[in-house]
Parts: structure tokens; sequence; C-alpha cells
């Protein structure tokens, strides 16, 4: 079998045109020869995101925490669980955080899964400073 270097050359001694740089292979396309207008490498793949898979594990949790905090605008007013519906909130997304970083790469921007855990954490914190005054 022939290498890659020794069919280049094949190719250049055959179209005298062609003209091949080692520099930044996979971005550079041929401006002349027979592989005008085509790149050097090309990958093509397929992803296919788990929906249901992502709306159990991400969204019904951060739903079932928001629903819970919301709850204690329901319960009297100067009852212990009214607090402690609120604590739990803002605790149980900073757990819920601190589970989904070791599955989500670490990005310097923000991205849904992100706000949405952000929202949960707002929801939390307002909802116990309206129960503290």
């Amino acid at each position: 079998p022939m290498t890659y270097e020794q069919e280049v050359q094949i190719q250049s001694i055959s179209d005298s045109s062609f003209k091949y740089s080692r520099y930044s292979q996979s971005a550079q396309v041929l401006s002349e020869g027979i592989l005008r207008n085509y790149a050097l490498c090309s990958t093509y793949f397929q992803a296919e995101r788990l929906t249901t898979f992502n709306a159990i594990t991400v969204l019904a949790p951060l739903l079932i925490i928001t629903l819970a905090v919301f709850i204690s605008y329901f319960t009297p007013y100067n009852s212990p669980p009214r607090l402690l519906l609120s604590t739990m909130g803002i605790t149980s997304t900073i757990a819920f955080s601190f589970v989904l970083a070791v599955y989500t790469p670490p990005v310097h921007y923000l991205t849904r899964l992100a706000m949405l855990i952000l929202q949960t954490y707002i929801c939390s914190f307002f909802t116990l400073v309206v129960q503290l005054f």
C-alpha cells in the first residue's frame, strides 16, 4: 500500500497545476488542479438527543423543587414548614447542581441547563426572602 505522501507525489507528477502544502491540512482547500474546491479532510457524524432521558433526569427534579418551594405560599403563615420548604429548595438546588456538574462539561458561557438551575435558585431565594420578611 502507498502512503499519502506517495499518492501526493504521483498526483503532482500527473497534474502539473496540483499544489500541496503540509500546513493546516484540515482547513486548507485546494484552489487548483483536479481536487479544486474540495477540502483535504472532511468528517460527518450524526448525533441524536435523548429527550425523554433529559426530561426525566433534569427537568423533573427541577420542577419538583420549584413546586415544593411554591407550596410554601399555601401553608399557614406562622407554621415552621413554611420556612423549611424555602430552605429545602435552595439546598436541593445546590445539591442538584453539584450532581449535574459531574455529568456536564465545564464551559464558560450560560447554557440552557444553567439557566434552568439559575431560575430555580432565583425562585427559591425570592421565596425564602418573602418568608423571612
